[in-house]
C-alpha cells in the first residue's frame, strides 16, 4: 500500500513538472493591413479628417517603431502610403464592436494615453486636435477593456 502511494505521488510530480516546462505558446503577433472597417480593429489614418492612407491594427503593438525595418506602415493607397505609423498620426478609429483601445504617447504602453470607445459609442473616433499631444505621436495601442465576449 505503501509503494502504491509513493508511486502515485512520483508521478503526480513529474506529470506536474512536465507541464510546467512545456514552452509558454507565443505570444499572438498584432496584424497590419490596409482593411478598415465595421468589427475589424484599430483604423489609424495619415490624415487629420481621416484622410490619406489608412492601416487596421488587429492586436496589441508595444512599439510602433520611427526608424528601421517595420512592417508598421501605412498600407492604403494615398497621402503618406508607406510611412511608419510611429509618430505620424493624424486620426484614429476604433472598429472593434466590443473592445476599447487605449493609445498611448510612448513606446510599452507608456506615458499620456487616451481610449477610443468601443464602434459607434462616444469616442470612437477622434481626429486632429482632438487627439491631444497624441497627435503624431502614438508610439502603442492596446486592447483595453472587451465587452460581450
Amino acid at each position: 500500500m505503501r509503494r502504491q502511494s509513493v508511486l502515485a505521488s512520483i508521478t503526480s510530480a513529474v506529470a506536474f513538472i512536465s507541464v510546467a516546462l512545456l514552452p509558454a505558446a507565443p505570444a499572438q503577433a498584432a496584424t497590419v493591413d490596409a482593411n478598415c472597417g465595421f468589427q475589424n480593429g484599430h483604423c489609424i489614418y495619415w490624415g487629420q479628417s481621416y484622410n490619406g492612407s489608412h492601416s487596421n491594427i488587429s492586436g496589441d503593438v508595444s512599439n510602433y517603431p520611427v526608424s528601421g525595418s517595420t512592417s508598421f506602415t501605412y498600407k492604403s493607397s494615398g497621402t503618406g502610403q508607406g510611412q511608419r505609423i510611429g509618430n505620424n498620426n493624424g486620426s484614429n478609429r476604433n472598429y472593434e464592436l466590443f473592445c476599447r483601445i487605449r493609445i498611448w504617447y510612448n513606446a510599452n504602453y507608456a506615458g499620456p494615453n487616451l481610449v477610443l470607445a468601443q464602434y459607434g459609442e462616444p469616442g470612437w473616433e477622434r481626429a486632429g486636435s482632438q487627439l491631444g499631444v497624441l497627435l503624431n505621436n502614438i508610439r502603442s495601442s492596446d486592447t483595453e477593456i472587451c465587452y460581450g465576449d
